[in-house]
């Protein structure tokens, strides 16, 4: 029977603490016979029993109020401190007893004889308040030593993740690996990359591309090495392509032909399973270009920036929200996936991102990003020091 909050008798909310802040209140006819029962007074314990078990707390206000099954009341003689009590209670001895018999799998309960006969340690009552007088003055440590416990875990749960990306920060910025002379220099390789694109233009194997403003300086994020070059992506690719904007209909068997969307490429570039497509929707969707081995697909909706190189013997398509970048000759793919997946390339991905719902990146802004590049010999030496290295931080990760 819920009475206006003016009325002093409540069902007490129960959590490591007495709180009030959030309760519901009962007649004074109600709360009497409760009372009749057990009546909680300051200086008596409550103990958890139901659900969270084996959480005491002392009472320490002259309010009334009534308690209900989920908490157990402790009333003590004056032989025993309530503070000493307090601390058994809340001792790995108590609560392994606690979690030994507390019972049932949904609702749990550590029933009243269960508690009754737990055994605890009674030390005379002087040596009582000697132990409380070195717990609290000891408290202060304990509380700074718990709170440091508790930001090294956390520290140790971030730091593959954060190894990782420093990895790949370190490795964009000419960091992870040495540059070597003999190895020649990006401009070098630029100019074989371009001398390429202009082949295959005149081949007609792919189409001639507006010209790309000139990189200023307020674009480069970071100081890279003299050999390197920044560029543009699309100086990187032969071709890139959007996905077709329309969704084709997934079967949930292999039918042959592969679909790659966000969900088929997890936040490590990992292709962890595949949709399926039947020929007809296959066919529709390869009109732009034809994925094949070695091409890297990008995500652009949702979870961006996400990259991974397609696998062989396999007949796949675009399914939704990704693009596909085909990659020059004289560019390691592996380099390509490694640079869109550096943290420093999808912060540059993420603030263009646009929409409302879904965000999304548009190609051009994709075509756009501006990447370093290093000699194609440094690209391979790169990539396998990161293939030696990723797979330690997962090894870790996996442990923690």
């Amino acid at each position: 029977i819920v009475q206006p909050k003016a009325d002093p008798w409540c069902c007490l909310h129960f959590t490591k603490y007495i709180d009030f802040s959030n309760i519901k209140y009962i007649s004074i006819d109600e709360h009497k016979k409760l009372c009749e029962r057990c009546y909680p007074k300051k200086g008596d314990i409550l103990l958890s029993k139901v659900g969270t078990t084996g959480i005491p707390v002392i009472i320490d206000t002259e309010r009334e109020f009534s308690i209900f099954v989920s908490v157990a009341l402790l009333k003590f003689s004056s032989s025993i401190d309530a503070k000493y009590l307090l601390f058994l209670l809340e001792s790995p001895l108590v609560q392994e007893q606690c979690r030994t018999h507390t019972r049932g799998v949904g609702n749990k309960n550590w029933v009243l004889m269960d508690i009754a006969n737990t055994i605890v340690p009674l030390p005379p009552l002087a040596e009582q308040h000697r132990i409380v007088a070195k717990i609290e003055e000891l408290q202060p440590d304990i509380d700074a030593y718990e709170k440091a416990q508790t930001e090294l875990t956390a520290i140790e749960q971030r730091f593959p993740g954060a190894m990782k990306k420093s990895l790949l920060q370190y490795a964009i910025e000419g960091k992870l690996v040495p540059q070597r002379q003999e190895e020649g220099t990006a401009k070098e390789l630029l100019a074989k990359i371009r001398a390429e694109k202009a082949r295959l233009i005149k081949e007609k194997k792919i189409k001639k591309s507006k010209p790309l403003p000139e990189i200023t300086d307020a674009e480069k994020p970071f100081d890279i090495p003299e050999s390197w070059e920044w560029v543009r992506l699309t100086d990187l690719c032969a071709n890139i392509v959007d996905c077709p904007h329309s969704t084709p209909k997934y079967f949930t068997s292999n039918t042959g032909y592969y679909a790659i969307d966000t969900n088929v490429i997890d936040s490590s570039g990992k292709l962890t399973g595949w949709r399926y497509v039947n020929q007809q929707s296959y066919l529709q969707r390869i009109t732009r270009l034809t994925p094949k081995h070695g091409d890297v697909v990008l995500t652009r909706e949702g979870s961006i920036g996400r990259a991974a190189i397609l696998p062989s013997n396999k007949k796949i398509c675009l399914g939704q929200r990704v693009m596909l970048l085909r990659p020059s000759a004289y560019v390691d793919a592996k380099f390509i996936k490694t640079i869109l997946m550096a943290p420093s390339t999808l912060i540059r991905l993420t603030i263009r991102q646009k929409g409302l719902g879904a965000k999304h990146i548009n190609v051009s802004d994709v075509c756009n990003l501006v990447l370093p590049l290093p000699p194609l010999a440094e690209q391979h030496r790169m990539v396998a020091r990161l293939e030696e290295l990723l797979p330690l931080c997962d090894a870790l990760a996996a442990q923690l």
